[in-house]
This record gives structure tokens, C-alpha cells and sequence, in this order.
């Protein structure tokens, strides 16, 4: 089957993503707001997403789990100590691209 970009995990606006109480404990109220099946997959990727962002950081590890564009930006910018920040991002469309782009050399 052809890959469809809309269904994509995607940053959510800081005002909805802050509306979202992120938390496992919330997972079936999160599943009702984004409208997620609770036995599909997207359920099972959020519940495992809540968990990874639950453990307890190691500490030789920085993380952070952005639930907007903002916030992620935020953290970028306290972490880096600056706001001279350039975003760059790639995707794989299909799995003929993938191999043809790891093809090259």
C-alpha cells in the first residue's frame, strides 16, 4: 500500500497539545481527545510514547518530550543557550526511495 502522509504523528498548536493531560494515567481520556481507537495501533504507539517519556532519565542522557512545536523550540533554545536555531528535515516517502537513497554514495 501507497504511504500516507496525514497519518503521521504530527506536533499538535502549544494551546491544544497543553489541553492534552500527558500522563499514562490519562491514556484513555488523551485516546478520546485525538479521537484513537483504543486497540488500533496509534493507541498502542501513544501508550508506548507516554511510557518512554515516563521513564526516569539516565544520567548521561538529556531528554525531553515535546508535545508542541513551541516547546520543542523552547527546549532547544535553553538547552543550546541560543535562539540562532535552523531546522532541517527529511522523510522517506516510499520504500523504493529509501533504498535508492541509501544507495547512493
Amino acid at each position: 500500500g501507497g504511504h500516507n502522509v496525514s497519518s503521521e504523528p504530527t506536533l499538535l498548536p502549544r494551546q491544544q497539545a497543553e489541553a492534552i493531560p500527558f500522563s499514562s494515567t490519562n491514556l484513555t481520556t488523551i485516546l478520546k481527545m485525538l479521537s484513537i481507537q483504543p486497540n488500533s495501533e496509534h493507541a498502542s504507539l501513544t501508550r508506548q510514547t507516554l511510557a518512554n517519556c515516563e521513564m526516569p532519565v539516565l544520567k548521561w542522557e538529556v531528554k525531553y518530550c515535546a508535545t508542541s512545536l513551541e516547546s520543542l523550540i523552547d527546549f532547544i533554545v535553553a538547552e543550546f543557550g541560543t535562539s540562532e536555531i535552523h531546522a532541517a528535515v527529511t522523510s522517506v516517502v516510499n520504500k523504493e526511495e529509501e533504498v535508492k537513497a541509501r544507495s547512493y554514495r
